[in-house]
């Protein structure tokens, strides 16, 4: 549906609910005007009566408060046009989560028990992490000296129970790569890296990766410099201001870049999904830096799980920023379908 139909839709139904037309949702109103948001959703997204219905009362009188909260922004407890606009699109966006992750977790096995249950996931399945950083307090098994050695024997100080690294090889640019114990920098210069997004979070990524030595980086996105994008954005300047960002980023890059290949591609990734599919089928590790809502990573998760690769995603907001890795293996759940018992639970917890 075009943005003006959608608009136009959405007036003459805030019309209907406003039954003392005195300009705003409220009071018996309410409940009625959030059941019929559902409806008129799973109408206009042509999703079967059955799946929407169960979203219909007494779970929205359930969480009304928790609603209110969020949408009612002046606190006047009732609806005025603009506040019921931004919960419709907040409605039109969960609907669509659960009816992704209804079929993603219908699809899933349990042993011998068929259908997983969506109430009850086994925790088996779960092979999602958060990320969280630990300062080391030990070195790691394999870099310490024996305990029956001289060298272990002779004292108690860091000499005596770490193992001095090999000699670097010099000219080396990745020697001190190649010397961490289970580091394979030969398995990282066979990696092709899809870069989704090329804005604070893709341009990083791009040249972190660029800097560990990957075989290839593809960098995704449809966008142009701003003036104001380049307080975040590493890999561009002020000669950038108006070009695209893969072209910028592609050409800024070299002046980092040890040894991987470049391959840039401008284009919308929301109105060019099959050119993102593409790319992903060629690729080993997705990282996903576009900030186009849940739905969005909902969709390249599942792409990921679908070709078998990594998936890292990063977001930032308000003073935090979250690391989500999934591992691609198609019998793990990732982390949208682990974190939450059933797709009640997940549409909730977006909220």
């Amino acid at each position: 549906m075009k943005g003006e139909d959608w608009e136009k839709v959405l007036i003459e139904e805030y019309k209907k609910l406003d039954v003392d037309k005195n300009g705003f949702i409220d009071g018996n109103e309410i409940l009625p005007a959030l059941e019929r948001t559902h409806e008129l959703v799973g109408e206009l997204l042509e999703l079967p009566e059955a799946f929407f219905a169960e979203l219909k009362a007494p779970g929205i009188t359930k969480d009304l408060k928790l609603i209110m909260s969020k949408f009612d922004e002046n606190a006047d407890g009732k609806f005025n046009a603009k506040e019921f606009k931004k919960y419709v699109e907040w409605a039109a966006y969960m609907i669509q989560a659960k009816f992704w992750i209804n079929g993603e977790l219908k699809a899933i096995k349990s042993g011998n028990k068929g259908q997983a249950d969506k109430k009850s996931i086994p925790p088996i399945l779960v092979n999602a992490t958060k990320t969280h950083f630990k300062y080391p307090r030990d070195v790691r098994k394999e870099e310490r000296w024996p305990e029956n050695s001289p060298e272990y024997k002779a004292g108690i100080s860091r000499e005596n129970r770490v193992k001095p690294p090999p000699p670097e090889v010099e000219g080396d640019v990745f020697d001190r790569q190649r010397v961490i114990v289970g580091f394979n920098q030969g398995i990282i210069e066979q990696q092709v890296c899809f870069v989704l997004g090329t804005g604070g979070i893709g341009q990083d990524t791009a040249l972190t990766l660029a800097r560990l030595g990957v075989g290839k980086i593809i960098m995704l996105d449809c966008d142009t410099y701003d003036a104001s994008n380049l307080t975040r954005q590493c890999l561009g300047s002020l000669e950038d201001v108006g070009l695209r960002k893969v072209d910028a980023a592609a050409r800024n890059i070299k002046h980092h870049n040890i040894r991987s290949e470049i391959e840039t591609i401008h284009v919308d990734a929301l109105a060019k999904w099959d050119t993102v599919v593409e790319i992903a089928r060629r690729c080993t590790a997705i990282f996903n830096g576009v900030d186009l809502g849940p739905i969005w990573d909902l969709c390249v998760t599942s792409l990921a799980k679908e070709v078998g690769v990594p998936y890292i995603a990063g977001q930032s907001y308000d003073w935090m920023f979250n690391v989500e890795y999934y591992s691609g293996d198609r019998s793990k759940l990732c982390s949208w379908c682990a974190e939450a018992k059933s797709e009640q639970e997940w549409i909730k917890n977006q909220l």
